[in-house]
């Protein structure tokens, strides 16, 4: 879409017109519930959360100063994903560990890299992996990996220490291993 199309049309819902909010959700809502899946597994939960979400990008529009599409598409994108994690935050989805279970996995074998899941698996058989994974490493595994925060900046946006993030993202990736490694013996024994 043209800078001036996505901008006349952020203007106009920056003024409240009716239209300009239904195409723009229309534009962004794919994308954006797509983000929000990656977080809930629930259908319910997610189109809660997802409405919820645009809900907050309508109510401070009014505020945000035009500069491209791309830095428009990455701010609806970031009021989503804090939405996101401050409902998972507030329904205490997102559980600690302790102090003992931090130093042991810190010391487990190095971590999987996201170039070895694209490169072997489909996007759907990923998203299904990650859907059995717990809430918390589900959560963690996303922030870093799909939406590539760093450590320090997922620990401060779930008030808890880097060493933490760093256990959470290394059960995800364990778990995740396994799941797609029984998805490799399924094609071999084909």
């Amino acid at each position: 879409m043209s800078k001036t199309k996505i901008e006349n049309i952020v203007f106009l819902c920056q003024k409240g017109d009716k239209q300009a909010q239904k195409t723009l959700f229309e534009l962004y809502a794919h994308k954006m519930m797509f983000v929000c899946k990656r977080y809930f597994s629930s259908e319910e939960d997610c189109s809660d959360v997802f409405m919820e979400g645009f809900m907050k990008v309508f109510l401070a529009i009014d505020k945000y100063k035009f500069t491209d599409e791309k830095s428009f598409s990455l701010w609806v994108r970031k009021i989503i994903i804090n939405h996101c994690l401050n409902t998972l935050k507030k329904n205490n989805r997102l559980l600690l560990l302790d102090k003992q279970m931090q130093e042991e996995v810190l010391e487990a074998n190095k971590e999987q890299s996201k170039e070895y899941f694209q490169s072997q698996f489909t996007q759907e058989e990923i998203f299904g992996c990650l859907d059995k994974l717990p809430k918390n490493l589900k959560t963690v595994f996303n922030m870093l990996v799909i939406d590539e925060f760093s450590q320090k900046e997922v620990a401060q946006r779930l008030e808890t220490t880097e060493g933490v993030i760093k256990v959470y993202a290394h059960r995800a990736r364990q778990i995740l291993k396994q799941e797609l490694e029984k998805i490799l013996n399924n094609r071999q024994s084909k």
